[in-house]
């Protein structure tokens, strides 16, 4: 990932955890230097995976904002994977079917309005490939930033609510007195 490289924002607490399929498995996503297109340090998931997971995790109150990353082909050989999604929860933010993979170079996906939200992952399904070539696609250059969630915490609207209603109450009683 990037600190600072285009505005990204502040990342002291994002938590990150890459996986297989639907599995926390750490030890089977491995690092690589080089060969996969134009990038370094790329890491992918071992053959037989079907599928690399990147989940982000804000702290309680901040949202994580993903602006984008790379994924080419390995040894320089260009694919066409199954789909590339980040969803928040169940719900897709984006989703590319058929998702061709440079080998020559890479493939970027840059989101110019960052996605967002308290929990984000970045699922890469390359099941169409044959198992023996699914360590071929590799991802680099996460670019993400934490920022204030804009939305209120619950606390906050239960004392909003109340509060609206102290004041409905009040205004009724004034009222009431008025009129005898």
């Amino acid at each position: 990932y990037t600190y600072g490289n285009a505005g990204e924002g502040y990342t002291p607490n994002v938590k990150v955890a890459y996986f297989l399929s639907n599995a926390v498995v750490p030890e089977a996503v491995q690092m690589w230097l080089l060969s996969y297109g134009d990038l370094s340090n790329v890491i992918f998931g071992l053959p037989g995976s079907e599928q690399l997971n990147i989940q982000f995790t804000a702290d309680p109150g901040y949202v994580v904002q993903l602006y984008g990353f790379d994924l080419a082909g390995y040894p320089f050989r260009d694919y066409t994977i199954n789909r590339v999604e980040v969803l928040e929860g169940a719900t897709s933010l984006f989703a590319h079917l058929n998702a061709p993979v440079a080998g020559t170079s890479h493939t970027r996906f840059d989101f110019t309005t960052p996605l967002a939200g308290t929990s984000l992952l970045i699922r890469i399904d390359y099941s169409n490939i044959t198992p023996s070539q699914q360590d071929n696609i590799g991802l680099d250059n996460l670019r993400f930033g934490q920022f204030p969630s804009p939305v209120p915490e619950p606390s906050t609207w239960v004392f909003f609510l109340a509060g609206c209603g102290l004041l409905g109450w009040v205004a009724r009683r004034r009222t009431a007195s008025f009129y005898p």
